[in-house]
């Protein structure tokens, strides 16, 4: 089982929102996708990952909250 990631930082950078995140695994494949309440979330965002996080371009109008999901490789 993959426990599920933690943002644990949010910045914006100009045109870019930058999510910091711990708790990824390799044997994964991540998503950022945003919401507007708790538990009710759109489809996943072009959002460019690297270790450490996500950055995607800010949305016209930004998401009230933002989760990282992950989806097991096989």
């Amino acid at each position: 089982e993959i426990e599920p990631p933690t943002i644990t930082a949010m910045k914006i950078e100009g045109a870019a929102i930058r999510l910091e995140v711990k708790g990824m695994s390799e044997a994964a494949d991540y998503f950022v996708v945003p919401g507007d309440t708790p538990g009710s979330f759109a489809s996943a965002m072009d959002a460019k990952a690297d270790a450490e996080g996500f950055t995607f371009e800010k949305p016209e109008t930004p998401a009230a909250f933002y989760k990282v999901i992950g989806v097991r490789k096989f």
